[in-house]
């Protein structure tokens, strides 16, 4: 069956055939290490030459989102923050964005990957974190939904309890002044 895929203004096949692979592992909900079809099907269902899905897949791999390997079909690939750091190198080192921008950028995704990790935490999550504060010698904080749930931790040993709904408003505070200050 071919794929009713287009060419974007300015785009090339081989930016068609990396786009078409990259719907296909979100379609078909792909994880890390599934396998993904060849690089003939591809061809075939875009009207493609295979040279153009091998460009393609070398694509890919390079930016670490397949793996591919001599004799096997090429895998989803796991996420690598080596090729986010050097584009953002790049970016600063050829004055495409700032320094400040970047720590801009950590800190935004900082807050909010600490804000789900804390949402979507289980109690054994949490007990596990406590134990590996009190084994360093550290303070932990943990993000409570309730106050008998602040009784608890505050007894088990954490010491800074934030409330869920005061998490969610500083969140929402944060990106409201980062949305102003943009502006």
């Amino acid at each position: 069956m071919r794929h009713a895929a287009q060419l974007e203004e300015g785009g090339s096949l081989v930016d068609l055939a990396v786009r078409r692979v990259r719907d296909h592992i979100r379609e078909s909900d792909l994880k890390v290490g599934d396998t993904l079809p060849g690089e003939g099907q591809f061809a075939a269902e875009l009207g493609v030459s295979r040279a153009v899905m091998r460009e393609a897949f070398g694509a890919l791999a390079a930016l670490r989102l397949i793996d591919v390997g001599n004799g096997r079909r090429a895998r989803v690939g796991a996420i690598d923050g080596s090729v986010m750091g050097t584009s953002l190198d790049h970016a600063v080192a050829t004055a495409q964005i700032s320094v400040a921008e970047v720590w801009d950028v950590r800190r935004t995704l900082e807050l909010r990957t600490a804000y789900l990790a804390a949402r979507h935490r289980s109690d054994a999550d949490a007990h596990l974190i406590l134990a590996a504060a009190k084994k360093y010698g550290k303070t932990c904080s943990m993000l409570v939904a309730s106050q008998a749930q602040a009784k608890q931790w505050k007894e088990a040993g954490a010491l800074l309890l934030v409330y869920l709904s005061d998490a969610e408003m500083l969140h929402a505070g944060f990106t409201q002044a980062m949305a102003q200050i943009r502006g």
